[in-house]
């Protein structure tokens, strides 16, 4: 995490000094929030699980290197969530006449938000000459900071953070957007990216030795200004 940090440092402090002696546009920062879609994915019981809503902000680098490629990096904060519903059927089949039918059998929704602290560093490349639509691509390290479990929206519980996930996630990104001049320093863009987990995030014991990674989708909305 060090080395990301001292990385995004030098090619700030480098690519603005680039930026100034060449015709491409100044760098830039921004902030951004959104809509996250997600799941987790891998062994038996993480297979039965659904794609559930939850959001995501921060804030944004990006670095210009030439007319039509740019280096970018944010910093998130993520909610990844997934859910899953659950009947039961309290009574097996034998109806009691004592006990209300509504608490024999039901179903509720289970569901558990892994929350992250996630920067993503990627290659970013302007379409065209108006450079209104964009394709960037790169890794991403995540930091967990915690989780967190509802039964039909009431909270449960926290997690056992440290006994159930690692400390840190690897993937691998990919968005598709459009950006939208406000000003000759402003800037509105819109992006839909995929984050797709390539590491193991639990520290327990797997059904089937089987790994568990996360996958999630996210809608950015991004405010930016030169510098």
């Amino acid at each position: 995490m060090k080395n990301l940090l001292f990385l995004l440092c030098f090619t700030f402090i480098s690519t603005t000094v680039k930026a100034q002696s060449d015709d491409i546009e100044r760098p830039s920062v921004g902030f951004n929030v959104g809509p996250t879609l997600s799941n987790i994915r891998g062994n038996e019981a993480a297979d039965k699980n659904k794609y559930a809503f939850n959001f995501m902000a921060g804030v944004s680098f990006e670095h210009p290197v030439s007319r039509q490629f740019s280096i970018l990096a944010n910093i998130n904060y993520e909610r990844k969530t997934f859910k899953q519903d659950i009947v039961f059927d309290g009574f097996q089949g034998n109806f009691d006449p004592i006990v209300d039918p509504a608490f024999q059998t039901g179903e509720i929704t289970f569901r558990g938000t892994l929350h992250y602290i996630t920067i993503p560093l990627d290659i970013r490349y302007y379409i065209g000459e108006s450079k209104k639509i964009f394709i960037n691509a790169g890794p991403y390290a995540s930091v967990f900071i915690d989780d967190s479990y509802t039964l039909d929206g009431d909270k449960t519980t926290d997690g056992d953070s440290e006994a159930n996930f690692k400390t840190m996630d690897f993937g691998i990104n990919l968005g598709i957007g459009t950006k939208f001049a406000l000003s000759q320093t402003q800037a509105l863009s819109v992006e839909l990216r995929h984050n797709y987990g390539l590491t193991d995030i639990s520290d327990m014991k797997h059904i089937n030795e089987n790994k568990v990674k996360t996958n999630a989708f996210n809608l950015i909305v991004n405010w930016s200004f030169q510098l």
